[in-house]
């Protein structure tokens, strides 16, 4: 069993403070195909057409955590996202 808690903090569209929690954990040894599978989405988005612009650059915001978690279906890969008002 392998995990991942990614934790941030800063303020809504609002301007509201703001926390979201995001965590994943993965069962009986399917942790090493998680670094994977991104690489996996923009390949297939790169196949489809939904990712057509040239060039380097940097990763973020390219694909969106939807489409990522979608290539998880095939493993035991859990996903969950909380968010609340910061005190």
């Amino acid at each position: 069993r392998g995990g991942m808690l990614v934790e941030v903090v800063g303020v809504d569209a609002e301007g509201d403070p703001v926390r979201s929690a995001w965590s994943l954990v993965a069962e009986g040894g399917d942790g090493p195909m998680v670094p994977t599978l991104p690489a996996l989405a923009a390949i297939r988005a790169l196949g489809d057409g939904s990712l057509s612009q040239p060039g380097a650059r940097a990763c973020v915001g390219v694909l969106d955590l939807d489409r990522i978690s979608r290539e998880f279906a095939p493993y035991r890969i859990a996903t969950h996202l909380s968010t609340s008002a910061r005190q």
